[in-house]
C-alpha cells in the first residue's frame, strides 16, 4: 500500500467525480464537479485533496470559499468543507480522513479562510470534532411522494414536464429575488458567480404569497429557508401551494431539510411524520478571533450543494 495525498487540480477532477459516484450514491460527471469548483465560490475559485493508493484514488475532501460580513460589517471568508468519499476499505478508523482534513485546513488558512462550515454524515463529524469543530444545527429530512412513481406515473410526470417546460424555461432566464434570505449575524455575501453557478442547477428564489421561498426544482422539489417564517395557522397553507408547484412543475416529490428550531419544522413534521434522517451542521475558527458560528443561518440549497 502506497498512499499519498495530491492537490485537486484539473488533471485530477476526474477521479474526485468517480469516488463521488462510486460512494456517493448516485452518478456525478466530471463537468459537474468542475463546474462547482471552478465557479461557486465568490472568494475564490474550490479546492480539494485526495489519497491515492499508488495511482488509484481512494478518497476525497473538498472545499469552497465564500464570503461573509459580520454584525459590524467585517468580511469575514468561509471554506464550506464537503465532497468526503472514500472506498469502503479505507474507511476503517477514518484515520484517511484525518490526513485528508488536516491538509484541507491548512489550505484553508492559507487561502485566509476565517472558519470552516459543511453539512455532515455521523462518519464525517467524527472526524471535524477531532479538528475542533463543533455542532451548531442539524438539518432534518421530510419528504413526500407527489406523483406515482409507477408506470402511468412516469406519464403523467412527462406530461407535467411538458406543459410546465415554458414556465421553467422562464424562471430560468427570470431575475429572481437571488439576495440571501437571513438575517444572522454572519451574512453571506453572495455575488454573481453564486447566483449563475445556482442558476445553472435550477435553484430560485420565489414569492409566494408573503413568503419567499428558495428552492430547487428537478426531479424533486427541495425547500430552502422560508421568509418570513410562517406561523403554525400559514404554514399548512404554504406547503400545500408548494406542493401543488412541484405537482405543476412535474416534480414526482418534494423534499423539506429544517432545523428542529424553525417554526415551518413543527407543521411539516405533523403533517408528514418523523423525519427519517439528519444531517449534522458543523463550524469551526481557524484562527483566534471568536466568531459568532451558533448565528450562522445558512440555506439547506447552499449545503446541498455539496
Amino acid at each position: 500500500m502506497t498512499l499519498h495525498i495530491e492537490r485537486l487540480d484539473g488533471s485530477r477532477i476526474a477521479d474526485m467525480a468517480k469516488l463521488a459516484s462510486i460512494t456517493g450514491g448516485g452518478r456525478v460527471t466530471a463537468r459537474a464537479m468542475r463546474h462547482k469548483y471552478d465557479h461557486t465560490g465568490d472568494a475564490g475559485a474550490g479546492t480539494g485533496v485526495l489519497l491515492y493508493d499508488g495511482v488509484r484514488p481512494v478518497a476525497c475532501a473538498g472545499t469552497q470559499f465564500f464570503a461573509f460580513r459580520d454584525a459590524a460589517g467585517e468580511r469575514h471568508v468561509g471554506a464550506q468543507l464537503g465532497d468526503f468519499f472514500a472506498l469502503p476499505e479505507y474507511r476503517g478508523g477514518g484515520r484517511f480522513f484525518n490526513d485528508l482534513t488536516g491538509q484541507l485546513l491548512d489550505v484553508c488558512r492559507a487561502r485566509g479562510a476565517a472558519f470552516t462550515y459543511g453539512m455532515t454524515s455521523l462518519g464525517s463529524y467524527r472526524v471535524c470534532v477531532r479538528f475542533g469543530m463543533r455542532e451548531i444545527d442539524r438539518l432534518e429530512a421530510f419528504e413526500q411522494i407527489l406523483v406515482d412513481t409507477g408506470v402511468v406515473g412516469s406519464r403523467l410526470r412527462g406530461m407535467r414536464r411538458r406543459v410546465a417546460a415554458p414556465v421553467l424555461a422562464r424562471l430560468r432566464q427570470a431575475a429572481s429575488t437571488d439576495e440571501p434570505l437571513t438575517g444572522n449575524a454572519l451574512r453571506p455575501e453572495y455575488g454573481p458567480a453564486f447566483h449563475a453557478a445556482r442558476r445553472v442547477v435550477g435553484v430560485r428564489t420565489l414569492a409566494f404569497g408573503r413568503h419567499r421561498v428558495m428552492l430547487r426544482i428537478g426531479t424533486i422539489l427541495q425547500v430552502g429557508k422560508v421568509e418570513p417564517e410562517p406561523d403554525p395557522e400559514t404554514a399548512a397553507p404554504l406547503i400545500e401551494t408548494l406542493a401543488a408547484f412541484g405537482r405543476a412543475a412535474g416534480c414526482h416529490g418534494i423534499r423539506f431539510m429544517l432545523s428542529p428550531d424553525s417554526k415551518l419544522h413543527t407543521v411539516v413534521a405533523r403533517q408528514l411524520g418523523p423525519s427519517p434522517g439528519a444531517w449534522r451542521i458543523v463550524a469551526g475558527e481557524l484562527n483566534d478571533m471568536p466568531l459568532p458560528l451558533e448565528q450562522l443561518a445558512l440555506q439547506y440549497i447552499d449545503y446541498e450543494g455539496f
